[in-house]
């Protein structure tokens, strides 16, 4: 999925899981393997209408792949899996590290903190960054509150503008997934 997609594959996953309803339904997903929005809805208490929709949203961006339907009273239940690219992405995205490791040696998760930090120690205005970036400061706050993620292309112009290292690391697998941005 991501071989063929590249940037824009990227980019459609990093947006769609950019909703708290669809990472609960991706953390479900993790936890629980192959389930149907009806699991999840049961499992989370949210509406089946709703958890339908946003299983639909990501399974259109290629973060969930169906593995089957079974016919259920007069109706189409369809099971969904994570799909294993996109999964293998979110490892490496996770890994994204500006310039280098914290000192605790483990991979810096918290890069919106670290976007923060770089923009007040440049002494650089949210709104001006946000503007620069195409993003609006609302969004900006949020990216760096770790409240939204932020598309790969504009984790790129922020990395840049901010003059930071963006490293995407993929390890494991002999595949040709993202190897490096």
């Amino acid at each position: 999925m991501l071989r063929a997609g590249g940037d824009a594959a990227l980019v459609a996953i990093a947006r769609a899981l950019d909703h708290r309803q669809r990472r609960l339904i991706f953390a479900h997903l993790e936890r629980h393997g192959e389930s149907s929005p009806l699991d999840v809805a049961e499992a989370s208490g949210a509406s089946l209408s709703n958890i339908s929709y946003h299983v639909r949203v990501l399974h259109r961006a290629g973060v969930l792949r169906r593995t089957r339907r079974v016919q259920r009273r007069g109706a189409i239940q369809n099971f969904y899996v994570l799909d294993e690219d996109a999964v293998r992405y979110l490892e490496a995205l996770r890994r994204v590290s500006p310039g280098s490791t914290p000192p605790s040696g483990e991979p810096a998760d918290d890069w919106g903190t670290l976007l923060r930090e770089r923009r007040e120690k440049l002494d650089l205005q949210l709104d001006d960054v946000a503007n620069v970036v195409g993003v609006t400061p609302s969004v900006l706050a949020m990216i760096e509150a770790g409240r939204a993620q932020p598309a790969l292309q504009t984790l790129r112009k922020l990395a840049q503008l901010l003059g930071l290292q963006l490293r995407l690391e993929h390890h494991g697998g002999t595949d040709d997934a993202p190897g490096g941005v």
